[in-house]
């Protein structure tokens, strides 16, 4: 059973999803743009307080790497 937090933040969408064994279970987005650095750590939050794990229970953090912007991509890394 693999418990997987996804990020994208490369593109023009902030999304951030939580899968289990690659189903999404749960999963948040938003097309505003300008708004990754400020939603995405809110929406994991958001994520994990609205299902039964915990960041501990993670196997992996999965960031979507491009194509798109540099900035994007340095938000969902760090």
């Amino acid at each position: 059973m693999a418990l997987i937090l996804c990020l994208e933040t490369a593109t023009s969408l902030c999304s951030v999803a939580l899968s289990l064994d690659g189903q999404i279970i749960i999963y948040l987005e938003n097309f505003k743009r300008n708004s990754h650095a400020s939603l995405v750590t809110k929406y994991v939050k958001d994520i994990l307080n609205g299902c039964e794990y915990d960041f501990n229970d993670l196997d992996a953090l999965a960031v979507g790497g491009g194509p798109g912007s540099y900035t994007g991509i340095r938000i969902g890394m760090s």
